[in-house]
Order: C-alpha cells, then structure tokens, then sequence
C-alpha cells in the first residue's frame, strides 16, 4: 500500500485498479460505574432503581481506492510505476446514550440523569505516488498525500433531583457541538530489498505533517434551575459559549519496517513494525466569547482567550499476517495486529472528561478468490479495545474519574483488485458478440461488427444481353466519269437554293 511503503507499487504487473472497503462494521462498549464513578453522598440514602445504557457504533466506510499504470515497456531493466490513490486509514465513531435513575430514601426525594454522546472522527489520504524499480532486486517509492482530517462531537446531558416531596427541586440541561477540520502535506518514502529468491526486506518513514489550515467551530449552552440557598426560591439561570478558532491536527514521524517470504505458491510469511514518535498532536488558538444570564441579575458578556496543545506518546505497533495458497483460484489468509493509544494516560483534570483511551488488539480471517482477471478477499476483523474513560463525578468531588472501559469490535470487509489488461480480454473472449475494444498489446485489431440488423441477401440481377454485332458500312464506288460536286457558293450575290416541295 502507497500509505505505508510506496516502493511496494514497483512490483504491481501493468495497470490496476483495486479497492478496499468495510462493508460493515459493529462496535460494542461497556463502562464501569459511567454515571456515579464515586457512588452518591452516604447521607441522601441514594438508591439505583433503574438504568439504560447503550454504546454501539455501526459504519460503512470505503477504506481506500487507488489507481496505478506502468507507462515503461516491461522487459525494462528500469520500471516505472505511477498512481493515485485515496486511504481512510484513520476512522473512529464513538455514541453513548444512557440513563440512571434511583431514589433518595435520607430526604424523600429522586435522582434522574441522562446523557448522549456521539462523535465522529476521521482522516483522510489523497495524492499521487511514484514508484522506481532497479533489475528485479530493488524498489524505490515516494507519495506525496494531501491529509484532511475532520471530527464532529455533540453531547447532550440532563440532570433532575428533588427532595422532601418534590418541594425543592433542582434541574439541568446541557448542549455542545464542535467541528474541527484541518488540512496538511505529508511525504512518505520506502524501499525494498530482495535478500533472497522469495524473501523481501522493507522500510517506510512518513515525515511529520505541514500544517496548511484548520479551523474549530463550537457552540455550547447550558440551562437550569436550582433553589436559592437563602430564601429557597427557585432561580433559573442560562450560559452560552462560542468559538470559531484556529486549529491544527498533526500527524506524527512514523517509522516502519518489514520482511516478507512470498514465493507466489503455497504458505506466503509477512511482518511488520511501525513506530510512531512523540509528539504534539492538536494546536489550538482562538478567543472564545460567553455570555451568563442569572434571574434577577444583569446579562454577563465577555471574551476569553483560548491556547493551548495537547501531546501524544510514542506508540510501537506490530503486525503480522499469512496466507496458504490451496489452489490457483482460492487461498486462505489470516492475521494479527495491535493498535496501542497515543493519548496520554487519563487523569483527574476537567481536560480529560468524557475522553476516551484504548489498547486495541485484534485478529484477521479472509479468503482469497481469483476468478479470471478479478483478485478479492471477503474476509472479518475481530478487535478488542481495553482502558479508560473519563467520567464526571458530579456528586462527590467535581473531578474526572477514569472508570474501566472495554470495547469490541467486528467488520466484514472486502477488497479487490483487477489488471486493466486482463480485464480487457476477459470481455473479448467472453462476449457472446465482436465489441470494439482498445487495441491490446499483442492482440491485432478487430473491425467493428455491425450494430444494426442483419443485412438481407441480395437478389441477383438479370443477365445483360449480348450487343449486337458491329458491321461495316458498304463501299459504294461511284458513277465512272462522274465530276464530283462542286461546293455551294456561299456569297452574298449567289441566288437562293429552291426549297424543296
């Protein structure tokens, strides 16, 4: 793939298209203690009585499309390979919708809470690659990606409590939406060795992104009413934020190597390593503006600014995978990948709540056919996901608790490659009729049939008769002693010829 090691392309056989894509997908997750991370104050006697929690994330995505030619002759010592290519590698949805609610027995009251999460986080690779190959033992590539990343998250919270009967009643309500897009360039380079007849040795280093533009668009608003603690009468109370800031997105320097045993029959070997280096991750620079409104009290209006970074740790994945060959039409492939998280480990700061962090593992099992000119696998991808979420701990001490989260997750997907050569003879041998195709190498061109009804035989014409003889005029001698004539006299004085009667 052009995305990890772009000398890969140096050994794709004339043009090919193919495509990869998750067909379907299904995430399951489950929380330790989401709602009260800390338990309730002892003193309310608080008592669960019912819950409602649902986290599942079904997607199709296409996960990459790519095009490549090779515009040299193939018995060149030197081979070129060109191609354009579009990876979603990076693609994570995330929703949470869930409800708690429980009596509190020390004040003869109730407790009702609810909260919804979704967020939608995705990036994506566009750009040309180029591919040298040197005799039949090295490989050289370089791709030049334009990333564009976006991330949409929305939130929604509500919170209810009465006590002694209802008489003192407190409410809340919250809303956020965010949207953050960033564009930025990032080179890869890779090469690759042939250290024996079927064994290859690669390495793939992406440099870090160049940031080109980005922007975050939030908007939050928050309502309720709670009791004044003096005089106990309810006072209702509203907040707004906005921001329209500066933002970037950073991927980091990975490092990547591989070796692979692939003599193109039978059981077929791969391994890889990647490094993900340090770094900082997201920028963000802004003002943000709120405005607080307070019954009984004058509207607040003013402007904050906002900087700050967030940083990612240096990450080592690892992954492996094999095939077996059975026949030259069906092959069986599996494999085993890890997916560790870069965030940093989640602490008790407001900067971490509702934040997620995962070590994700997981498994790969397909089956490769090969019908003519066409090469798919439909295979599954089994992952499990283990860590923490940040939890607010509203009752007790106003901070984030990471609680345990797990998550599982499974994909049916299905990729595909077809050689534009091959493809072009597999329709001109199979069409029932002759279709004008473009001229292939090897191949002489074929005139095109006629696409209209068939033509009737025509009728044959009659016999042309014979022309007749050809006879020469007689010769007539004439008179003996005969003067011949004399020619007319053509001057003006000459008398007039009598008409004949």
């Amino acid at each position: 793939m052009p995305y990890l090691n772009p000398a890969g392309l140096a050994g794709v056989p004339g043009d090919v298209f193919a495509v990869s894509a998750t067909v379907y997908s299904v995430t399951l997750r489950s929380f330790d203690d989401f709602f009260y991370p800390n338990g309730a104050h002892p003193f309310l006697g608080y008592r669960r009585e019912g819950e409602s929690f649902a986290s599942t994330s079904v997607g199709e995505l296409p996960s990459s499309v790519m095009y490549f030619s090779q515009p040299s002759d193939p018995d060149d010592t030197i081979q070129h390979r060109i191609g354009f290519s579009l990876i979603v590698p990076t693609a994570r949805r995330f929703a949470v919708v869930g409800s708690v609610s429980g009596s509190l027995t020390n004040v003869a009251g109730r407790a009702l809470e609810t909260e919804s999460i979704n967020a939608h986080h995705t990036r994506y690779y566009v750009g040309p690659s180029y591919a040298l190959g040197v005799g039949s033992d090295v490989r050289l590539g370089v791709s030049l990606y334009g990333v564009y990343y976006r991330s949409t998250v929305s939130t929604s919270s509500t919170s209810s409590i009465s006590v002694l009967g209802g008489s003192l009643t407190s409410t809340f309500s919250q809303q956020s939406a965010q949207i953050a897009e960033a564009l930025s360039v990032v080179p890869i380079v890779g090469m690759q060795v042939r250290l024996a007849s079927d064994v290859w040795l690669g390495a793939g280093v992406a440099a870090p992104s160049i940031p080109i533009s980005g922007r975050i668009r939030f908007n939050s608003d928050s309502s309720g009413v709670v009791p004044d603690p003096t005089t106990r009468v309810p006072r209702s109370f509203g907040n707004t934020s906005t921001a329209d800031v500066d933002y970037s997105s950073h991927t980091p320097l990975r490092l990547n190597a591989g070796i692979a045993f692939d003599p193109r029959k039978g059981l077929s070997l791969a391994g890889d390593v990647h490094v993900y280096l340090a770094r900082t991750d997201t920028e963000v620079d802004g003002v943000q503006v709120f405005e607080a409104q307070r019954s009984g009290d004058l509207t607040r209006q003013y402007a904050r600014p906002v900087s700050f970074s967030t940083r990612a740790e240096q990450v080592i994945d690892v992954s492996i995978g094999g095939e077996y060959a059975f026949t030259d039409v069906v092959a069986l492939r599996v494999g085993g990948f890890t997916d560790g998280a870069a965030r940093p480990a989640l602490t008790e700061r407001l900067d971490d709540v509702r934040q997620l962090r995962l070590n994700r593992f997981g498994g790969t099992l397909g089956v490769g056919l090969k019908a003519g000119s066409f090469d798919s696998t439909i295979g599954v991808v089994l992952a499990r996901g283990v860590g923490h979420y940040g939890a607010a701990d509203t009752w007790v001490t106003g901070n984030v608790i990471p609680i345990r989260a797990t998550e599982t997750t499974g994909m049916l997907v299905l990729s595909g490659a077809i050689t534009v050569a091959e493809a072009k003879k597999t329709i001109r041998d199979t069409l029932p009729v002759t279709a004008p195709l473009p001229e292939l190498d090897g191949a002489p061109p074929e005139a095109p049939a006629p696409t209209g009804p068939a033509p009737t035989r025509p009728k044959p014409s009659p016999p042309t008769p014979p022309a007749p003889p050809v006879v020469d005029p007689p010769v007539v001698d004439p008179p003996p002693d005969t003067p011949p004539p004399e020619p007319p006299d053509t001057s003006p004085d000459a008398p007039l010829a009598p008409e004949e009667p």
